[in-house]
């Protein structure tokens, strides 16, 4: 086995008490980033249940709209053919998660034969 990177770096070794505080502080950044993209999910799922009842094109007007307002704000920057590929990613996303069978372990339709 190679020798530790601390001796690698010509660094002197981390206390204990540095240690526990570095490994702290990681677990704390994963936890808020974790968290972070939970809400954000939450917040997409929340949308797209509301576009349930809308056609492909009402959910692309109001992507646009979204779109419109993020670039006057400066939020997204980009030319014509970004925006046109953001506008139909977004689309896709909203469309896919607005369907009632987005997770696993929905039940089925019940089958009906037609004698």
């Amino acid at each position: 086995m190679g020798k530790p990177a601390a001796q690698k770096q010509k660094l002197k070794p981390l206390e204990m008490d540095e240690l526990i505080a570095k490994a702290w502080r990681f677990v704390r950044e994963r936890f808020r980033s974790y968290q972070a993209e939970r809400k954000s999910h939450g917040r997409k799922r929340d949308t797209a249940r509301r576009d349930a009842s809308r056609q492909r094109h009402d959910i692309e007007t109001r992507v646009r709209q979204q779109l419109t307002r993020e670039y006057a704000t400066g939020r997204f920057r980009g030319d014509k053919e970004a925006l046109k590929r953001e506008v139909e990613r977004r689309v896709q996303e909203r469309m896919l998660l607005s369907r009632e069978t987005t997770t696993r372990g929905w039940p089925l339709p019940p089958i009906t034969f037609l004698l």
